[in-house]
């Protein structure tokens, strides 16, 4: 499991990557490189969370799950008022050791915003084995 330590800006319309650099655990030294390389083959199951600060009513956040470079999965939160958002995504991968995920953040708010880091509304990353191959 892993946050970020400080705020991160992302600019909207553009799919950005996530640049966690607080690891809560890391067992097996899996994540390096703002990614979860396995190690080991086998399913997987992954999950983020972003929140992000004073996003605009009726804008999207998206939180996204990239495999291998590509984008493979998405979460996505709507608001009516103008507030923090928290939008999250949780998938099972069949992974082998040396595949990778990445989590990736965008909006549409207008502007710049800030995916929150340090805080009690916290932006995280964990992945865990559930089985072999």
């Amino acid at each position: 499991m892993v946050q970020l330590s400080a705020n991160q800006a992302v600019s909207t319309g553009s799919a950005t990557k996530i640049t966690f650099d607080s690891e809560d655990v890391d067992t097996d030294g899996t994540f390096a490189s703002n990614r979860f390389t396995p190690a080991v083959a086998g399913k997987y199951y992954c999950y983020a969370s972003l929140a992000v600060d004073e996003i605009a009513a009726d804008k999207n956040l998206y939180t996204m799950l990239y495999f291998n470079g590509s984008h493979a999965q998405s979460g996505v939160s709507n608001t009516s008022v103008s507030t923090t958002v928290q939008s999250s995504i949780g998938a099972i991968f069949d992974m082998d050791a040396d595949d990778y995920v990445e989590v990736y953040g965008q909006h549409n708010h207008g502007s710049d915003r800030n995916i929150i880091g340090n805080s009690s509304t916290e932006s995280v990353f964990l992945a865990f084995r559930i089985s072999g191959v």
